[in-house]
């Protein structure tokens, strides 16, 4: 006789949901190698401030600053260069978004369109997701910091008036 075959629509959309997580994968890679270029970045430019106020260093810390005020201050210089990058990234981004779903590109290949669902080039902006990556990429980039304060913070003051 007869053989029916009787599947879900969740069967038939199997390969869609791995192509799916396969993409969601591969962001999530593209995005912790984003973020270690931006700790390295923010890291550089906080050894660079460093390095440019060594006998500033020198003096304040000759004159009572003590080693955890030279420890906040420059964590809290690279607080505020991640904050500020954070913020007119995270708009720019919406911007860009706003951009793209405005002029509607074009998808032209079959396959893209078969698993967009779409003509066009279509990009979702969440308000959760923009605030959770501006507080991660704050956090991280702020915690790259720690490291040249720190040392900055060792620094005995006579070593550091006479480096300069």
């Amino acid at each position: 006789g007869q053989k029916i075959d009787i599947t879900t629509w969740e069967d038939e959309i199997s390969f869609m949901k791995w192509i799916i997580k396969t993409f969601s994968v591969l962001s999530i890679l593209l995005v912790f190698v984003l973020l270690f270029i931006i700790v390295l970045g923010i890291t550089n430019s906080v050894w660079m401030s460093i390095k440019e106020r060594t006998s500033e260093i020198g003096t304040l810390r000759a004159i009572g600053m003590h080693r955890k005020e030279v420890l906040k201050m420059f964590v809290l210089e690279g607080f505020i260069l991640s904050a500020i990058s954070s913020f007119v990234g995270t708009v720019l981004g919406v911007i860009l978004c706003y951009i793209i779903n405005f002029i509607e590109i074009p998808i032209t290949s079959l396959s893209f369109k078969v698993l967009l669902l779409s003509d066009h080039i279509i990009l979702l902006v969440k308000p959760s997701n923009l605030l959770f990556s501006f507080i991660t990429i704050t956090f991280f980039a702020t915690c790259g910091s720690i490291i040249p304060a720190y040392r900055a913070s060792k620094m005995k003051p006579v070593t550091a008036i006479n480096l300069s």
